[in-house]
């Protein structure tokens, strides 16, 4: 199951997203208990220093002093230091101060986040995260009132099948039956807005904190409500879960094995967006090089090749790429040879055994769509 949340940036109120930062920032200080303050580099590629206190960080040789010992920082640049308050201030400063100017007139954003900012991404990102973690906890909770025994599990998988989930499970199997809804997402992840997850009985009744199942033993995730976020179910075939530009599918081979391969997912193609022009690749006549199409070609086929299992989905992929590009006026002769360099010099990531197969392979495909005359 694939799913999403729909206008994130724009849905989260600033009360509850400073809230959630907060909690955050007490959490990265309670990993740290003897730490006051931290060292940030402006060059991202240096770690974070934790340091033991605020005012007493930098020597006139460079160095600070992190869990009684020294650490050189020369010649990693630019650094700060903020102690807690400090950071939470700051945080509260960007999110309440976002403006936009509209026909003469200066408006602050007043709910959402402020989408121009570097860091939009992780403060959403960690916004999510506060609502995982307190899903996650409540598990603990039920855990050291209910230990769950090994020995019950048949019970608990039995009462599972033959309830509706929101009658409350007896009292003796209430750990077992909740440790068995925390198995059920373990597969399951989320990159930013996007979501992916194995079959999973539970997940479609807990997607709210204003749902619960199990006689209000486990409560949802995520805020609910008119003021909340609203997630959606990306449409994807039995078997297939679809997240960001990749789709997971289990198979089952002639000896009843099952297998998951992963293809290509592009959303745009589903029913609900036919119709809709979509423009994938800019026209040669936007005074672009002549050098952007071979390279948007050779990109999308290393991108291909690094997410695609599929032979045959592979194949497809290229040629739609290949169409795309010549519909937008590229060079035909330039375009093969390129597609032709590429698949002589990757015969073997599909396990073919000759250079040629791949590259025969696509001009069998060419030669059925596009005639051939027209074909490579």
């Amino acid at each position: 199951k694939g799913a999403d949340v729909v206008r994130l940036y724009t849905n989260i109120r600033h009360e509850s997203l400073i809230q959630a930062l907060g909690w955050v920032l007490d959490k990265a200080w309670e990993r740290h208990q003897n730490c006051d303050a931290v060292l940030v580099f402006a060059d991202k590629t240096f770690e974070p220093i934790w340091l033991e206190y605020a005012q007493a960080y930098y020597t006139r040789r460079g160095y600070v002093w992190s869990n009684a010992r020294r650490v050189s920082i020369l010649q990693k640049g630019e650094f700060y230091v903020f102690t807690k308050d400090e950071a939470k201030e700051m945080l509260q400063l960007l999110v309440s101060n976002s403006y936009v100017q509209f026909a003469g007139k200066v408006y602050r954003q007043a709910k959402g986040m402020p989408m121009g900012i570097n860091p939009a991404v992780f403060l959403s990102s960690y916004y999510l995260f506060y609502f995982e973690y307190q899903f996650l906890e409540q598990f603990g909770s039920v855990f050291e009132q209910y230990p769950p025994a090994l020995e019950q599990v048949p019970a608990a998988q039995q009462w599972l099948t033959t309830t509706d989930l929101q009658e409350a499970p007896p009292a003796g199997l209430r750990g077992t039956v909740a440790k068995l809804v925390l198995d059920a997402f373990e597969f399951t992840g989320r990159f930013v807005d996007d979501f992916t997850s194995r079959p999973n009985i539970f997940l479609d009744k807990l997607w709210y904190d204003c749902d619960s199942i199990l006689g209000d033993l486990i409560r949802g995730i995520y805020p609910g409500g008119e003021d909340g976020l609203t997630l959606e179910c990306v449409p994807g075939a039995p078997h297939a879960y679809p997240t960001l530009d990749v789709c997971i599918t289990t198979d089952a081979d002639e000896y009843g094995r099952v297998q998951s391969f992963t293809e290509l997912y592009d959303k745009h193609r589903e029913p609900c967006y036919k119709g809709i022009p979509m423009v994938h690749y800019v026209h040669v006549s936007s005074g672009v090089s002549a050098r952007v199409g071979p390279n948007i070609l050779r990109g999308q086929l290393y991108r291909f090749s690094r997410i695609i299992m599929r032979r045959d989905n592979f194949i497809r992929e290229s040629v739609n790429c290949v169409r795309a590009l010549l519909e937008r006026g590229y060079h035909q002769r330039v375009i093969f040879k390129v597609l032709r360099r590429f698949l002589y010099d990757n015969f073997y990531l599909y396990g073919d055994s000759r250079r040629s197969a791949l590259w025969e392979a696509v001009s069998e495909v060419f030669a059925a769509g596009l005639g051939a005359e027209n074909a490579p």
